[in-house]
C-alpha cells in the first residue's frame, strides 16, 4: 500500500523536511545521531499513516504533531546541554523553527524552555556529584561542565531543586557508598554458640 503525503498536511510537511534534511548528509552524523533522526522520521511517517485512516481526529493529530516537535526539541537540548550558549534562539535556528514556537511548545507542556534546560543541567550535575569516579572534580567544574554560566544561579537552583547544597549531596552519596561497600563482620564463635544455646533451652 502506498502512502501519499499532501503538501498542505502539516505532518506531510514535517516528513518532507526531515527527509530533505537527512538526504545527502548521512556521513555528517554519528551512528547515535542517525538513530535519533531516523527514529523521529519513522514516528512522523507512522503518524501520517494514522491520519490517512478514515475517522481520524484532527485535534489528536495536532496534539501528536506538537508532541513530536517537542520531543525533537528535547533531544536537541539533551545533546547540547553542556553548551552555556544554548538558548531558545540558537535552538530555533538549529531545528528550523521560530523562537516563539519553541517557547509555545514548552509552555503547552507545562514548563518553560528555561525551566527544562535548567532541570536537565541540574540532573547532569546530580549524576556527576554522586558518581564516585568523579569525586575529584570540583563543584565549580561540574557546574560549568553541565552548562551553567553563573555559580550563584547554579547554587540557588540546585538547593531549590534538591533541598541540599552540592557538597551535602556529594557527602551523602559518599557515605551511602561507603556503607554499602563495608562488609559486616562475621559473628564470633562464642556468639554463634550462644545463639545456638538459645534453641537448646
Amino acid at each position: 500500500e502506498c502512502l501519499t503525503l499532501r503538501a498542505d498536511d502539516p505532518v506531510g510537511a514535517l516528513v518532507s523536511n526531515y527527509a530533505r534534511g537527512l538526504a545527502g548528509h548521512q556521513q555528517e552524523f554519528t551512528r547515535q545521531q542517525l538513530h535519533t533522526i531516523v527514529d523521529g522520521l519513522c514516528r512522523l511517517i507512522a503518524l501520517a499513516a494514522t491520519r490517512a485512516r478514515p475517522g481520524h481526529d484532527p485535534a489528536e493529530d495536532r496534539r501528536s504533531v506538537k508532541m513530536a516537535r517537542l520531543a525533537r526539541l528535547k533531544r536537541h537540548i539533551h545533546a547540547r546541554i553542556t553548551d552555556p550558549g544554548l538558548s531558545a534562539t540558537t535552538l530555533a535556528q538549529a531545528v528550523g523553527m521560530s523562537s516563539r514556537n519553541v517557547h509555545l511548545l514548552f509552555e503547552h507542556s507545562g514548563e518553560t524552555f528555561a525551566e527544562h534546560v535548567t532541570s536537565e543541567r541540574l540532573k547532569a550535575c546530580r549524576t556527576a556529584l554522586t558518581d564516585p569516579a568523579q569525586s575529584q572534580r570540583s563543584v565549580t567544574d561540574i557546574a560549568f561542565g553541565s552548562g551553567f554560566a553563573n555559580l550563584t544561579t547554579f547554587y540557588r537552583a540546585f538547593r531549590a531543586a534538591f533541598g541540599v547544597t552540592p557538597l551535602q549531596m556529594r557527602a551523602r552519596a559518599s557515605l551511602a557508598s561507603t556503607e554499602i561497600s563495608t562488609p559486616h563482620p562475621a559473628p564470633y564463635a562464642s556468639d554463634r554458640a550462644a545463639s545456638g544455646s538459645q534453641f537448646i533451652f
